[in-house]
């Protein structure tokens, strides 16, 4: 019984769990028949460019060379619809000075740091982005200004940078520039100087919160991560939240009074997450169990000082709630 013989669906669902570097470099290589499905479009929606870099095992070398690497993507750029690409990947396309425009790109992840030609360069080939997961390492090097215009619905951005007065206004800036956000996650760290062990939160103000809360009236999914905030900038906006997912975590100002006014005007939160936060409490949790009786997922806890929640308020949320 000859390999091409076994019924093409069930060939498929075999080739679905081939490491992508073995599609492109071992796959293609049996047949022409096989060359073909190897790059059907079902297997690159999701792409890791870093993984094309690393050759099969059976390889005698270990890293592919760019101009193939090149290649391939110019065979599957209209597939592509979650991108992972990493500085070396971005500088590689432009180096190649090939005209490969990812058309259907909806999620574009860059793991890395980079510059803001590099990223002019590879935004001006994602025509339809509705989502960017990028981490930045200095404001100045990749501007918040190049995120005007992308009427983005999903931001994620991780930042280690040095102490900026700059910064806040910057994260107003983003929201108000796209307005159509649905998920914004913000994991923000400060740094002085050089040193690593000069790690800091950054403070968000109580007006920046509000300002950014006001702007995305269409939010659905909130995470703010390693700042310092209070509960004030919740409570001082006087609107009813559509969110339904939230996450605070390792923002020590944050208490039950943030708790309870989110809770009380977010009427659809399904996912509710207070992390590593010092101020939380039995009042907090009694909020909860009032005002959420749709939630499915509760996380809280802090690793080092634990919560001062006692098992009556857990027996409270376990009967109001569906979790």
């Amino acid at each position: 019984m000859d390999i091409n013989d076994i019924p093409l669906e069930l060939l498929l669902i075999i080739l679905s769990y081939i490491p992508q570097n073995e599609l492109c470099y071992t796959i293609s290589q049996v047949c022409r028949h096989w060359n073909k499905l190897s790059i059907l479009p079902d297997f690159w929606r999701t792409f890791f460019y870093d993984d094309l870099s690393k050759l099969p095992r059976s390889s005698s070398e270990k890293y592919s060379k760019v101009e193939n690497r090149v290649a391939h993507i110019r065979n599957i750029q209209t597939f592509i619809q979650d991108l992972s690409i990493n500085r070396i990947g971005i500088q590689d396309i432009k180096n190649s000075k090939s005209e490969i425009v990812f058309s259907n790109l909806k999620h574009l992840h860059i793991p890395d740091e980079i510059n803001g030609h590099l990223f002019k360069d590879v935004l001006k080939r994602c025509l339809k982005l509705q989502a960017l997961d990028l981490h930045m390492y200095n404001s100045l090097t990749c501007s918040f200004e190049l995120f005007c215009g992308l009427d983005l619905k999903e931001i994620q951005i991780s930042c280690l940078i040095p102490t900026s007065e700059t910064l806040a206004n910057d994260l107003i800036f983003l929201t108000e520039t796209n307005p159509n956000l649905e998920k914004l996650y913000l994991d923000l760290t400060a740094r002085n100087g050089n040193s690593i062990h000069s790690i800091m939160h950054l403070t968000l103000g109580d007006n920046i919160i509000r300002q950014i809360l006001m702007q995305s009236r269409n939010l659905k999914t909130l995470a703010f991560g390693n700042c310092s905030m209070s509960s004030k900038g919740f409570t001082s906006c006087g609107i009813i939240f559509g969110l339904t997912e939230l996450t605070i975590s390792n923002c020590y100002w944050f208490d039950d009074d943030g708790i309870e006014c989110i809770t009380r005007n977010t009427k659809n939160l399904l996912v509710l997450e207070i992390l590593e936060c010092n101020n939380i409490s039995d009042k907090g949790i009694a909020s909860i169990a009032e005002n959420c009786p749709r939630l499915l997922c509760l996380s809280i806890y802090h690793s080092h000082v634990g919560v001062q929640i006692t098992n009556e308020s857990l027996m409270a949320i376990a009967h109001a709630c569906r979790i």
